[in-house]
């Protein structure tokens, strides 16, 4: 992106402007399954590592601990990824641990520790090394124990080892109707009953344990238990939950626990076994651990989300059209009060099962394979809190479409999701937005608009007005002035007005600003097209202009591909989840700028901005 910067005597102002373009001439990215997938194979449980064999010493801060996978007894020499459960115990303070195969260390966490003593497992599917390897950090110092329950290896097709989802179905909940585990009982328990086939590999289980602090295990039916764990309690009482990929015979798994307590049990899928049909469908797709979304932004200075609100997020590494189910770490950051908190479908009901449940000023991660729709995944917090999601990769379906918006009960909600993006950002957390305890005159020239245009353009400044709280106060007028402090100009036009405004470019949008503010904002809008054409019976106008008064508003493109404001026409006419969280922040949230621009003498003309059809906006000529 150009940035032009004009002196005057009384402020910098900056111009920046961007343009959308038609979906025809990029595509969201994906990854060929063909190519990239990989099935399930069940080993164990075995342990890989365990920090304080022979007395060692815990590893220390910052170090990295190797881990073997491929060269121990029993698992294949072709795997690529890994099902694991990490134990951090006897940490040494808080801090986090990251897992990854080999490269350079990710981004990313996989489990958490609060404080110095503590002993906390999480699940998570890792990519093996080129070497066989997998490599933990560990931030703050810990010994480390990492179990491992089977590896995906290469498949462009397979019978075993693909993904079917379920439910989440309640297979037992002690509290109810069975006893809790006694200490060191052995308990078979029938995942059968539930619909995981008695041919099935192995379940995907979300491991609820309430008792005295220690550990909770799972391990095939009938077999002696191998040592390993599942979910370790912290305090007495208090529910800790982990996910787990557990090998299964004859759909059966056995459960025990060091010191006994409660145990609830839920069921999110299964996977086949050599009984089943050959397909793609389920095969999973391991990436490097990438993160999705933290509402904390990226200088960790936005405020938590909620109580009872949903984040929202589609901005995976890889096209969620084609993802069944995803493999994601959430972290819960420092809640306001005890609380849990589920994943599932954009577009579906919430379900009861929790992921984790996190207890006041936690800092909690809770691995999980979850169901994905064309629209993303949501995660509900009960608590006021951040969250943070990374992904390890997905498991593919049939492309499909996104589900319609009110498939199942629709959740009532807040909804809250990081895929927006700011055009200009500081150091210290703070972006350029308009101020919001003034109003904003909108100056629209509808020459050469098309027939619907009046229309189109009330419905998305409506839009605007509703999503930011700003006051947008519109004037009509027959020629376009050039943008004064306090104003946004918006008019129609072609190639002879913008020599950006050819071949896919809808529109342009963009401002100018002073430090802090956006001062005077511009929009042009294709007068030479009909913006007839739709993906799905949209409004492309009113989805231009929407997308292009974003920009105006302070918003810049995002890597979301079911965000309004994703670079390219994607069949939105309306603001989702990710533009309406950043409009409004950008809007009456955070209230008024102390030290407002007022002043129109020194100002500076605005080039018009181009856009396209509905595709890829531009900034500053960044097109």
């Amino acid at each position: 992106m150009d940035v032009l910067r004009r002196r005057t005597s009384l402020l910098i102002v900056i111009c920046a402007f961007i343009g959308l373009v038609v979906s025809a001439t990029a595509a969201t990215s994906s990854v060929d399954a063909a190519l990239s997938s990989t099935s399930f194979t069940a080993v164990g449980p075995i342990r890989l590592v365990d920090t304080r064999e022979a007395g060692a010493a815990a590893p220390g801060a910052g170090s990295v601990v190797v881990v073997p996978v491929r060269s121990k007894p029993g698992v294949p020499t072709d795997a690529i990824a890994a099902s694991i459960t990490i134990v951090a115990t006897d940490a040494r303070g808080a801090g986090f641990v990251t897992v990854w195969g080999d490269g350079t260390q990710p981004d990313t966490s996989a489990l958490n520790v609060d404080r110095a003593g503590q002993t906390r497992a999480n699940f998570a599917i890792t990519p093996i090394g080129a070497d066989g390897n997998i490599r933990l950090y560990t931030q703050a110092g810990t010994h480390l124990v990492v179990d491992l329950t089977g590896v995906f290896r290469p498949a462009q097709t397979a019978t075993s080892g693909r993904l079917v989802p379920l439910g989440p179905a309640r297979l037992l909940d002690t509290r109810d109707s069975f006893a809790p585990l006694a200490p060191q009982e052995v308990r078979t328990i029938d995942a059968t009953t539930v619909g995981v086939p008695p041919d099935a590999s192995a379940a995907v289980v979300s491991f609820t344990a309430i008792g005295q602090p220690g550990w909770f295990a799972a391990w095939p039916a009938g077999t002696p238990w191998p040592g390993t764990s599942v979910v370790n309690t912290e305090i007495a009482g208090a529910p800790a939950t982990a996910s787990a990929i557990v090998p299964v015979i004859g759909g059966r798994f056995d459960i025990s626990s060091l010191r006994g307590g409660d145990v609830v049990l839920d069921v999110n899928g299964y996977f086949t076994g050599a009984g089943a049909t050959e397909s793609t469908e389920g095969l999973f797709v391991p990436v490097a651990p990438t993160r999705v979304a933290d509402t904390r932004g990226t200088t960790g200075s936005l405020a938590p989300i909620g109580p009872a609100a949903t984040l929202n997020t589609a901005a995976f590494p890889f096209s969620v059209t084609t993802a069944g189910s995803v493999a994601i770490n959430i972290t819960t950051v420092e809640p306001v009060d005890n609380g849990y908190l589920t994943a599932y479908p954009t577009g579906t009901s919430r379900p009861t099962a929790a992921v984790s449940n996190a207890l006041s000023r936690q800092v909690l991660a809770a691995g999980t394979i979850t169901p994905a729709s064309a629209l993303g995944v949501n995660v509900y917090t009960q608590s006021r809190t951040h969250l943070v999601v990374d992904t390890t990769g997905y498991f593919v379906t049939a492309e499909r479409a996104a589900p319609p918006t009110t498939a199942g009960t629709p959740d009532t909600t807040p909804v809250y999701s990081t895929s927006y993006k700011f055009s200009v950002t500081y150091s210290d957390g703070t972006y350029a937005r308009w101020n919001p305890c003034q109003p904003i005159q909108v100056k629209v020239n509808f020459t050469g608009a098309q027939p619907h245009g009046r229309a189109a353009f009330a419905n998305a400044i409506e839009q605007a007005r509703r999503a930011t709280g700003l006051d947008l106060v519109v004037t009509e007028v027959t020629t376009t002035p050039a943008p004064a402090n306090g104003q946004l100009v918006l008019r129609w036009g072609t190639s002879a007005d913008h020599s950006s405004l050819t071949g896919s470019v809808l529109g342009i949008g963009g401002f100018s600003y002073a430090p802090g503010q956006i001062v005077r904002g511009s929009v042009i809008i294709r007068s030479d097209l009909a913006f007839t054409g739709s993906h799905s019976g949209e409004d492309m106008l009113r989805g231009t202009l929407a997308h292009e008064i974003g920009h105006a508003l302070g918003l810049s493109h995002v890597t979301d591909p079911t965000q309004l404001m994703y670079a390219y026409a994607n069949g939105y006419d309306s603001y989702q989840a990710g533009d309406l969280s950043g409009l409004r922040l950008l809007g009456m949230q955070p209230g008024c700028i102390p030290f407002p621009v007022t002043r129109t003498e020194g100002a500076v003309a605005i080039p018009d901005p181009p856009r396209g059809s509905r595709g890829s906006l531009r900034s500053i000529e960044d097109h």
